[in-house]
């Protein structure tokens, strides 16, 4: 048993409490393309005292309850942990989940019919699409068709971006004379 002289106040509670952490960005469920395979990840703690704060075990710079660090992404789902510390040594933990896309997205040609004057093809569902800088149009599945003026003569560059960010360029040269159509890529 502990006994206080008079006057003497009791000893303060012992913290339990755990710190409030928050991760700001990135977003849970965001996408990240090739150029954001190192990731920064911010937030914010609401306690002051908070001695340490990590992301996925690497220190994260702490000024006045907001923290960042930098992450390296992987090809696919990513779990980030930010865990702050307080000095009574309790923990309070945020998590969110980022995705690495690092590949292009897929741009291909079904069928170039020269006689026809068409053009179609697949980009990735759900990918920009551009043909010599303006937007191109597909369908869920990402097929498109692309009527050529009668006579057109020059260069097709299709371009695609993927949400990510990733890119893939496709270029064809084409020439129509009377006896013989080609076509370049």
């Amino acid at each position: 048993k502990v006994e206080f002289g008079p006057g003497a106040p009791p000893p303060p509670p012992k913290d339990t409490t755990p710190p409030v952490i928050n991760i700001t960005a990135p977003a849970n469920g965001a996408m990240a393309g090739k150029a954001g395979a190192n990731c920064t990840v911010t937030g914010m703690v609401d306690d002051p005292a908070v001695t340490s704060v990590s992301v996925n075990g690497t220190a994260a710079a702490v000024t006045g309850g907001a923290w960042s660090a930098v992450v390296t992404l992987v090809s696919g789902a990513n779990s980030i942990t930010a865990t702050a510390t307080d000095p009574a040594g309790n923990a309070g933990q945020a998590q969110v989940t980022v995705t690495l896309d690092d590949k292009p997205p897929f741009l291909k040609f079904k069928v170039i019919d020269l006689e026809a004057k068409t053009f179609s093809g697949q980009a990735e569902p759900g990918c920009k699409l551009n043909m010599n800088g303006k937007p191109l149009g597909t369908d869920a599945n990402g097929f498109f068709k692309v009527q050529l003026d009668a006579g057109f003569k020059g260069v097709l560059k299709f371009d695609a971006v993927d949400a990510a960010g990733n890119t893939n360029s496709k270029s064809f040269e084409i020439a129509w004379a009377r006896a013989n159509n080609w076509l370049r890529s």
